[in-house]
């Protein structure tokens, strides 16, 4: 583990000459990856005893952030852009499938029991002297050399069917394969997804299309037989997906745009009634579900976007997400070829007026400046003036004509 490049050494010295009776254990994911040679950044400690007291001393000591879970016996250890996850070592029962467990603390053998897949029990020793070797309980090193993704028992998908979408995920994120009983029982366990809380769902859906081998998990649901019980009455049309959807779900769009909207979107656009069924079904918020409504009611609308001023166009578009906006930016080639400039420009396309500029007209605040600046929108939009001194002379008009809106 010396070979690891850690620009926290202050923090990893410091756990350990922490005193302490029972080891301290990097476990899960970091594990995972560094024998995978894949970078990561978040720290996944497991100990025997309280989690809690030993992040607070901890935080006493360098500062940062410290967010405690009571129910699961978890903390997390923010500082820097870094994130150190710490588990007390826990058993974990379910009171029926979907649901989160009830936890109680045990020893980090049977700890690493409880798992979701071989590829995540293995672990390395903390010691005063350095990191430990990889000690491989339960076979993870050996599924980790060939490449597969093995549960530990048989009621793992029933306990948590969200570890169906997390092989998945891992699935194509490593090219890794099913294991054969594995694959079997994930296929059989589909329907449990139905327990689990629509927040958690969503969750998910986040997580699959935040990868970058988004298309290869979306089209793994519908292949491997989850699609009716994840996807809340959408279909899969597969040549409609091969035929338009893959071009845009495959596209290297702007990073500061939510995969999970626009990959809903690309469903969402054949099926703009199932947007209800969706948002019940994931449990959406009132503002995503919102997003989501003015992005298709503009959709249906695309036919009579040729009959608007630029500016009336610009208009529209700035009531949308900008996810919304992107969709229907590649859905219309003759808007231009950039995305970043054009989404500027309708961020920029405000009335370069205001009820100030109209005092020096002799207008005070009140119904009739409320009026005018309406009419003086209305104008602007219709390309009708395109600064402030163009902005005054038609009020200027407006008012002696006795503007009507």
């Amino acid at each position: 583990m010396s070979s690891v490049n850690l620009p926290e050494n202050l923090i990893i010295a410091w756990l350990r000459q922490e005193k302490r009776e029972k080891p301290l254990f990097l476990v899960g994911g970091s594990v995972r990856d560094f024998l995978l040679q894949r970078e990561f950044k978040d720290y996944d400690f497991l100990l025997e005893g309280d989690c809690f007291l030993f992040v607070s001393r901890l935080k006493e000591q360098f500062g940062g952030k410290a967010v405690f879970n009571q129910r699961l016996l978890t903390a997390t250890y923010k500082i820097k852009g870094l994130v150190f996850d710490f588990a007390t070592a826990r058993k974990e029962h379910y009171a029926r499938p979907g649901i989160l467990p009830q936890v109680r603390p045990t020893t980090w053998q049977e700890d690493l029991k409880r798992r979701d897949f071989t590829i995540n029990t293995l672990v390395i020793p903390l010691l005063k002297e350095g990191w430990g070797k990889v000690i491989n309980l339960l076979g993870g090193k050996e599924d980790l050399e060939h490449r597969l993704i093995r549960i530990l028992h048989k009621q793992s998908f029933y306990d948590d069917p969200t570890r169906i979408l997390r092989a998945i995920r891992y699935r194509n994120r490593f090219s890794f394969s099913l294991e054969k009983k594995t694959l079997q029982y994930l296929e059989q366990s589909w329907p449990y997804l139905q327990n689990v809380s629509p927040r958690r769902r969503f969750k998910e859906w986040q997580l699959l299309c935040a990868e970058e081998e988004v298309v290869k998990n979306i089209e793994d649901i519908f292949v491997l037989g989850g699609w009716s019980y994840f996807m809340g009455g959408l279909s899969f049309q597969q040549s409609l997906w091969e035929k338009e959807n893959r071009a845009i779900a495959k596209d290297s769009f702007p990073k500061e745009l939510r995969p999970w909207y626009l990959y809903l979107l690309i469903f969402l656009a054949r099926e703009p009634e199932m947007l209800e069924q969706i948002s019940a079904y994931w449990g959406l918020y009132p503002q995503e579900k919102k997003g989501l409504k003015q992005t298709l009611i503009l959709l249906a609308k695309q036919n009579q976007f040729k009959r608007l001023k630029w500016r009336q166009l610009l208009t529209e578009l700035k009531e949308l997400p900008p996810e919304g906006t992107y969709y229907l930016f590649r859905q219309n080639p003759n808007w231009g070829e950039n995305w970043e400039s054009f989404y500027q420009e309708i961020l920029a396309n405000k009335m370069p007026l205001q009820g100030k500029d109209l005092f020096e007209l002799g207008l005070k605040p009140g119904p009739e400046m409320g009026r005018l600046l309406r009419c003086l929108e209305k104008y602007y939009q219709e390309d009708l003036f395109q600064t402030p001194q163009e902005g005054l002379k038609l009020a200027k008009r407006l008012i002696k004509e006795d503007f009507n809106e």
